[in-house]
Formats: C-alpha cells, structure tokens, sequence
C-alpha cells in the first residue's frame, strides 16, 4: 500500500523553531481557507489579546512540550499515594505530540524573523491512525496549544482546570454540566478573569466552535460582575497545525472581551514571583506534577543544571515566554567558567548571585528533561505535604485503584460534557456500562473532592504564607539539604536544546538530534 502523493519519510533536522499561523476573531466562524497564505504579521509582543488580524508566531518545539506537561485536570491527589506515577503522567502527556507530529521546512517566510518551518501531522496519523487515537490526540494537542497560546503568547498566569476549583472560588464551575475547559488571571488586562475553552481537530469546523462558545457562556453566566475575558482556542491539524483564537464579547450591554489593555507592568513577570504571593502559590499548583516527578522518580537521573539569573533580551523573532537557553550567553560564560574551575572555586562560583542549578531529570521513555528552581521545588515539598494532609483525611481509602467494586450506585452520575464529548468522538456509546461506572467513580471521587478544595479554600491564607517561607528558606538551603542525599551532578545541557522559563523558575530541554528534529537517511529495501 502506497502513501498518499507528497507524503515525507521523516523529517528535516533543524532547530526546534516553527511558525504557527493564529487567526483571531471576535466570534466562531467558519474554518478560514489558507491561513498561511493570509498571515502576514508578526505575533505583537506585548502581552495581550491582539486586535482581530492574521498573525503568524513563531514558537519552539520544547516550550509547546512545556505547556504541554502543565495543562490539564490536576492529578496530584492520586499522586500522594502513588507519586512515582507522576513520570508516567508526563510521559501520557507528551507522548502523543512526539509520536504524530513532524516539522517540515520550506514553507513562506512572509517576514525575515518567521521560522520558515511548519508543524505538520504526520502520515501515519493522517492515513493510518485509528479514529479514536486521533481523537484522543487532538484533545491532547487542542489542550497544550490552547495553553501556549494563552501564557506564553498573551501573558496569562497559571491556568487550573474548572474541575478543580472555579475562579475566584466560584465552586458552580466544578459542577456537572456545560463548562470551559480552563481559567487564568492576568496581571494586566482589565478583564482579569480568563476563562478557555479548547478545540481540536483535523479539520476543526463550527458545529465543534459553536458547542465551544456555548459552554463559554455558561461559564460567563457564573461569573457575575466579575471582569472576565472569553477565549475560544481551536487548533486544526489538516495539512499543518494553525489556530483560531475567538475573542467573544461578553453578555453586557456595551461590554466586550477585547477592551484595552491596561498600563504596562513596570516590573516583569520574574520580579512578580519573588513580591506576589498568590501569583507564587499558583505557580507552585501548577508544577507539583513535575516536582513529584523530581522528588519521587529514579533518583538516580537527576541532574543540576546551571544557569544564568541574569534576563537576557528576548528575541525579536519569536513570541512566547521560554528563554532558549543558547542564545543565553551569560549562562554559556557560567558553564565555561564551572568547566575552567577546580573544584573549590567550582564551589565558590555556585554561590555567587548570579548564578543558579535547576534540578532536573528525563521523562521516562523520552529525550525530554524537565526541572525548575531550588525555590519552587522548596515551595513544591511543602504545599505537596499541606495537599497530602487533606488528601489523606478526605479520600476515600480505596480512591487510588481505579477498579470496578461492588456496591456501586445503579444510576449512572451525569457525565461531564468533556467526558461525553470525547466517548462519541471515540465512537463508544455514552450509556454504556464501562461508562456508566466511570461516571459513578466519578461522583463519588469528585464529592471528596470537593470536601477537599473546601478544606484548601479555609486554610488558603495559612498554606500561601507557609508556601512563601519554604520559597524563601530554599534560597540559603544546599540541594543536599533539601533532598536529603548527595548532590546531584552537574549536567551542562551537551546535545540538547534547553528552555528556562524564569517567570516561574521552571527548566526543559530534548535532545537536539531526537526524532521530531531529525530526519533519517532515505533506506531502500
């Protein structure tokens, strides 16, 4: 069986940029013909929902897989008892994209910083991937694209998934029934609130756009007079990835999501962890997947690496939030100078301010190493060991295996829309008996959950002070300190591409020559 005409095996070896065209919108529409063809201009850097127009940004390869590990339902209350399963939850959120993605080069380069790279599916996805694989892939991409669309190209804060508490506390938003996928807050735009829906498919059209609005305005409606902001993400995959992001105007008379951008922060993104600290307790929910990974994987791979504290400039060609570590030249000088040292003055080099070590360590079964800052991980262990409290005193015992038992309620608990919404893409029948003990699961793990986010709700004000403290001991703490053994190795990023994200302190890198980056030579049979 032959491929179809123009299909590639494999693909080219580059670096990891590529351009992603965005059409922004103020409404769903239908699926715009070649966008490439019509996005033009440059992403604005500023930080902001821009004006309706074709842009096309340009991002890298690691700082989607970045968004990719952060977004999603949290699974840390399954993690207290089983946290060596963090790596493995990694790994089911990256894999994905690694397996059915490919970059392919030549394509326009409308202006001289575009990348001339696109993000494409590849043919085995396109022609020989189950219905249902593709499904539960484009609900994995939608996810991760939405994601870097809203943080690292328009300054959104950490981002929590409705099931897990509602912004501002609003506890209707984890109940059953039609809700956005996520929500954020921003530190500048007037409409602080977010809330996001995402949206994927081969070929996304406005049936899946208009049930994506829908479920925006139920999440508006419970919103009351707080200022919000709605965002429809949709990411096609046909012939290559592109988006669509739909500023929707609110309900209000007069009112619209696209109102002007307020005043420029004065200070950046990584002055505000170190002064904020709700924006820091945030930052640490976010990454306590990646820091039980850290903590509780094989300790045998993790790493220190070195870098630079010192911000450099960002780069005029690319939006997005990850500092690509070898354009950093002040952390190239760390290292050379670490190499040059003897071991005293290695010592002494680490100490001085500008300096930092992120622990880090792989994946498993991927060339993607992820880490962050000695304080984030400080804040990590003690929020983990406040959640794991609560978790312990409110789970049902068994709730770590999820197996069928006896005794489960004969009516089924409405599903959520999401849950509903992938089991018909999969093809499966909604009132199935598979489905219908899920959905009984479901119930009764979300009313512990619940009981649980009330208890978190209480104890908020205490926990974010007892956060900020660990943030701040782990800045005068060795690493031997904190993990109670000997100090990792230094790893100098050799054959890799490194990201740092120094807004919230966290690390990735993969392997410069791994398979999304390199194209095989051409065998016959």
């Amino acid at each position: 069986m032959k491929p179809p005409s123009g299909a590639k095996d494999g693909v080219l070896r580059y670096e990891d940029a590529f351009d992603v065209p965005v059409v922004v919108r103020s409404a769903p529409a239908s699926r715009p013909r070649k966008p490439e063809q019509k996005a033009k201009q440059p992403w604005p850097s500023n930080d902001q929902v821009p004006t309706p127009g074709r842009y096309l940004a340009t991002a890298l390869w690691r700082e989607i897989l970045k968004h990719a590990a952060e977004v999603g339902r949290d699974v840390s209350d399954w993690l207290f008892s089983l946290p060596q399963l963090a790596g493995q939850e990694l790994m089911a959120r990256l894999f994905p994209l690694q397996a059915y993605l490919s970059l392919e080069h030549g394509t326009p380069r409308p202006h001289a910083s575009a990348a001339g790279r696109r993000l494409t599916a590849s043919v085995v996805y396109a022609h020989g991937t189950e219905v249902s694989a593709r499904a539960a892939f484009a609900y994995r991409l939608g996810m991760s694209m939405a994601q870097w669309a809203c943080r690292g190209l328009m300054g959104l804060g950490p981002t929590t998934h409705v099931e897990v508490e509602g912004p501002a506390g609003i506890m209707a938003f984890t109940e059953q029934g039609k809700r956005p996928d996520l929500w954020g807050r921003h530190s500048t735009d007037p409409q602080e609130w977010w809330l996001v829906e995402a949206k994927s498919a081969a070929k996304l059209g406005l049936p899946n756009l208009r049930n994506g609005h829908e479920q925006l305005k139920a999440g508006s409606a419970l919103m009351g007079t707080l200022p919000h902001r709605l965002l429809l993400c949709g990411t096609s995959i046909y012939d290559y990835v592109f988006m669509t992001i739909d500023d929707i105007p609110l309900g209000a008379p007069g009112a619209h999501g696209s109102a002007a951008p307020g005043p420029a922060s004065p200070d950046t993104p990584e002055d505000r962890l170190d002064d904020d600290d709700d924006l820091l307790l945030r930052v640490t929910e976010a990454h306590l997947l990646t820091y039980a990974h850290l903590r509780y994987g094989r300790s045998a791979d993790l790493r220190l690496v070195p870098l630079s504290r010192r911000r450099p400039p960002h780069p005029d060609h690319r939006a997005g939030s990850l500092t690509a570590v070898e354009a950093d030249t002040a952390t190239g000088d760390i290292r050379t100078r670490l190499r040059n040292a003897s071991p005293a003055n290695r010592e002494s080099l680490r100490n001085q301010p500008e300096f930092s070590d992120y622990l880090s360590a792989p994946v498993p079964g991927m060339d993607v190493h992820l880490g962050m800052s000695r304080e984030l991980f400080g804040a990590c262990e003690r929020l983990f060991r406040e959640r794991a409290r609560v978790a312990e005193e409110e789970l049902p015992p068994d709730s770590a295996a999820r197996v069928r038992r006896p005794g489960l309620p004969d009516q089924p608990a409405p599903m959520a829309t999401e849950d509903t919404e992938v089991i018909r893409m999969l093809g499966l029948d909604v009132d199935s008996p598979l489905s219908s003990v899920e959905s009984a699961e479901e119930r009764r793990f979300r009313e512990a959950r619940m009981r649980m986010e009330e208890r978190n709700r209480r104890d908020r004000s205490r926990v974010r002070e007892e956060v900020r403290r660990a943030y701040q001991e782990a800045q005068h703490s060795a690493w031997s300190e904190i993990l109670q053994r000997d100090e990792p190795p230094l790893d100098y990023g050799a054959g890799r591409l490194e990201g740092i994200s120094r807004a919230d302190q966290s690390y990735i890198s993969i392997r410069a020559s791994g398979p999304l980056l390199n194209r095989p030579r051409s065998q016959q049979p």
